[in-house]
């Protein structure tokens, strides 16, 4: 009771020290190594949670829960292959843990095996057709496959299970973006706004979708509103198109400018600002930046004219009274940096981490929440190719293993961010309001490793209690 007192309050080292007496008095008792593990992992301590759950492992061979933890371990570190062997182990113990049939399917996304990962993520929905998570995750492997209708699907179906799920209805967003279909795109953020006032990527996504469908006045609001919560080349560049389609050109040229500072091999700035500077009378500046940005991606001008900005020629003449010419960076050889808006790379969602103690079933959470939304479709940067998952491995792995209910992923990506805490305090709030323990246990199943986790925990033991 005191040892899970102290869980509940996140005493990690209080909790550890009586897990190592726990030890000391039975150098066999599997479920205190692994309940120290978890302690250690929820420390971000992972060999040391590594080591632990080695040693439950060794006591008691079909420890389940414990495979499946170490496997989020290694998934976390950035070694897919281990996981697999770890989640397949757990699974092979119990077949019925949708969870770990869920984070295989993650780490298979991680390896871009993606008919291994939307088995997987059939497999967990089966098991738990509630899963939203699952739903979310096999969404992004559709999407990374190419197929956008299914992605479509999925998230709407994730929307349906959870009318409330502020990530589900941006990453539909962000597909509706890549297929063009704005006024399906700008319901979508408005309903991120409305549940998650506080996260950039609503209001930048909106910025764009209405800045390319000409609504600039309302577009110009939404970038200001993003640059507030947060500073991006991304949404500096969205609010540049407002300026550029206008005509404030010098506003456009200056937001321009900060988005390169963030890296000055971005195509978008780099073309936009081109054409402010042609616009201006500036005709070989503009020229020289136009001209290193198509070295980049030799389909910007085509970009810019999918955002109903007429595309221009090189060699506009300069206007009867032209400024001085001004250097631009220019590009000798083509490179691979991307824009501020790459092409979709979905990481996907892990699920929650299993429970501490054995003798608790591993219960798939309640429509948990995606981690990480599909990243925007491409705006400016290097010609895409066919859509492909988020290749650094840590981007779709689980969050620190947690002895409470949680987990982890994706698309993710990239952004939302992973466990996009800026989403939790809107979440707080309305599970305040109700109370209740289904309540408590969905925000963990969430935002297992935001602010309010810790809170959540608390709640639900009392109420167990």
């Amino acid at each position: 009771m005191r040892i899970s007192a102290r869980r509940s309050a996140r005493d990690y080292d209080r909790a550890i020290a009586d897990f190592d007496q726990a030890i000391r008095l039975d150098p066999k008792y599997a479920e205190a190594f692994y309940n120290r593990g978890s302690a250690y992992a929820e420390k971000g301590q992972d060999d040391r949670a590594i080591a632990d759950y080695d040693g439950a492992i060794r006591l008691d061979p079909k420890y389940a829960f414990a495979y499946g933890n170490r496997g989020g371990l290694y998934a976390r570190k950035g070694d897919l292959d281990r996981a697999l062997g770890d989640y397949s182990e757990s699974l092979r113990l119990d077949a019925t843990n949708a969870n770990d049939f869920n984070r295989r399917g993650v780490a298979y996304y991680g390896k871009k095996d993606y008919d291994r990962a939307i088995a997987d993520y059939d497999q967990a929905i089966k098991l738990n057709p509630a899963f939203s998570v699952a739903l979310i995750n096999r969404g992004n492997a559709w999407r990374a496959k190419g197929s956008t209708d299914r992605a479509v699907a999925d998230y709407g179906h994730a929307v349906r299970l959870d009318p409330n799920n502020a990530l589900a209805y941006i990453n539909r967003a962000v597909v509706y973006e890549t297929l063009k279909q704005y006024d399906r795109a700008i319901p979508d953020y408005d309903q991120v706004i409305r549940l998650a006032p506080g996260s950039a990527a609503g209001w930048s996504g909106r910025c764009w979708s209405r800045a390319i469908t000409g609504q600039l006045d309302q577009a110009l609001a939404d970038c200001n509103a993003a640059l507030r919560v947060e500073s991006s080349a991304n949404t500096l560049e969205g609010r540049a198109l407002v300026h550029l389609k206008s005509g404030q050109l010098d506003q456009a040229i200056a937001d321009y400018d900060a988005a390169l500072k963030t890296n000055p091999k971005l195509a978008g700035p780099l073309y936009g600002r081109g054409m402010a500077k042609v616009r201006k009378g500036e005709v070989a500046g503009g020229n020289a930046d136009t001209a290193a940005a198509k070295e980049i991606n030799p389909k910007i001008a085509e970009s810019f004219a999918g955002y109903n900005v007429p595309t221009m020629r090189a060699e506009t003449p300069a206007p009867a009274v032209a400024s001085p010419a001004v250097a631009s960076p220019a590009v000798a050889s083509p490179v691979t940096t991307t824009s501020a808006r790459p092409e979709p790379a979905a990481p996907a969602v892990e699920a929650p981490a299993n429970r501490a103690a054995r003798a608790e079933p591993a219960v798939p959470p309640p429509a948990a929440e995606i981690t990480t939304s599909v990243p925007r479709p491409a705006r400016s940067g290097a010609a895409p190719s066919a859509p492909v998952a988020a290749a650094a491995p840590a981007a779709a792995v689980a969050v620190p293993v947690a002895t409470a209910v949680p987990m982890a992923a994706v698309a993710a990506p990239a952004p939302l961010p992973a466990a996009d805490c800026s989403l939790a305090e809107t979440h707080w709030k309305s599970v305040e309001s109700i109370g209740t323990l289904a309540a408590y246990q969905d925000h963990l199943a969430r935002f297992p490793n935001c602010v309010f986790s810790t809170l959540a925990t608390a709640r639900i033991e009392a109420l167990r209690k």
